[in-house]
Formats: structure tokens, C-alpha cells, sequence
């Protein structure tokens, strides 16, 4: 799992990203957290994702990109919102991987 240098985080979680993020690197459970992940296939802008089903090894093989956190699955939705939204301002497209990739 990679954690995007810039990550994206939900209002909810401002207070305890730090303590959340530390979690999520040591590989510990973190309980009611969504993450925003770089599309696994070859398909699609952003993949939404319970954490939990991260930590199953068939998904940890495939070490994805995490851009994002949010407390409930309607925040990660309105971070994934913010975030194409943020790429088609300072782009004109929809080239979610390569904007992030290049920040």
C-alpha cells in the first residue's frame, strides 16, 4: 500500500489524521475508514475502498495508491468530487493519475 504524499482527507477525519495515518502504516486495523485508491485495472478515475478490504492479501498484492481517506463511504464520494474537480480546473481533463503522479 502507498500513501500519497498529498493526501486527500475528509473533514471528519482532520483531527485524527495523524494518529489515522500512523495506524494505516503500521498496518493496523482502523475501524469505519474509506479510502480513495489510483484505479487497480485499467479502468476508471478513482476506486473507493473500505479499509478493511485492503488489508486482504490479494489487494495487497496489487500495492495500491492511496490518495484519499474519509471516515464514511459519502465523504469518500465527495472527496473523489473534489478531487476529479480539482484536476479538470487545472487541466481541462480528466487525467486523474497522471495530475497526481506529477504533484
Amino acid at each position: 500500500m502507498i500513501l500519497y504524499k498529498n493526501l486527500y482527507v475528509g473533514n471528519c477525519l482532520q483531527k485524527n489524521k495523524d494518529r489515522v495515518i500512523r495506524k494505516m502504516k503500521k498496518g493496523k486495523v482502523v475501524l469505519r475508514l474509506f479510502c480513495v485508491t489510483l484505479p487497480l485495472g485499467s479502468h476508471g478515475l478513482l476506486e473507493i475502498y473500505p479499509y478493511y478490504e485492503l488489508q486482504q492479501n490479494w489487494l495487497k498484492e496489487q500495492n495500491p495508491t492511496i490518495v484519499g481517506i474519509a471516515k464514511s463511504r459519502e465523504e469518500a464520494f465527495l472527496l473523489v468530487q473534489e478531487i476529479v474537480g480539482e484536476v479538470y480546473q487545472k487541466t481541462g481533463g480528466f487525467d486523474v493519475d497522471g495530475y497526481l503522479k506529477l504533484e
